[in-house]
């Protein structure tokens, strides 16, 4: 049995079509972690396969805000990360520190291959080491 709508799956052995969940425009199940696609306007998050909206440039995806919105600065305890335009609690990559002023996970400076600040003096691993 083939489902004709979008936004629907199958269940076996039933072979009755159900709804996918609101976010997903096609999936394996009614989860919101079990979407194949997005619905336009949203992008699928990586780890946690949940379809998120899609923040324009200088905004970020909060998950933690009411609402679940973007919003130009993340609240504490996240920063925001702009590779992929969502808030999260750790930077999460050692070229990035965590900058408490503005929510951002900023690039460490030119020198350093990683870092845990601001500033050559910050570096934990220089690029001229390699």
């Amino acid at each position: 049995m083939s489902c004709q709508r979008k936004a629907v799956y199958t269940t076996d052995p039933d072979r009755i079509c159900k709804n996918c969940d609101p976010s997903c425009a096609t999936c394996l199940g009614p989860e919101k972690d079990q979407c194949l696609t997005c619905v336009e306007g949203q992008k699928q998050n990586s780890e946690t396969k949940e379809c998120e909206p899609e923040c324009e440039e200088n905004f970020y995806y909060d998950r933690q805000s009411q609402g679940e919105k973007c919003v130009e600065k993340c609240s504490e305890p996240n920063y925001g990360i702009e590779s992929t335009r969502t808030c999260e609690e750790e930077c999460g990559d050692e070229t990035l520190y965590p900058d408490d002023e503005e929510r951002m996970c900023v690039p460490c400076a030119s020198a350093c291959l990683t870092c845990d600040g601001e500033g050559e003096d910050h570096c934990t691993s220089c690029l001229d080491e390699l």
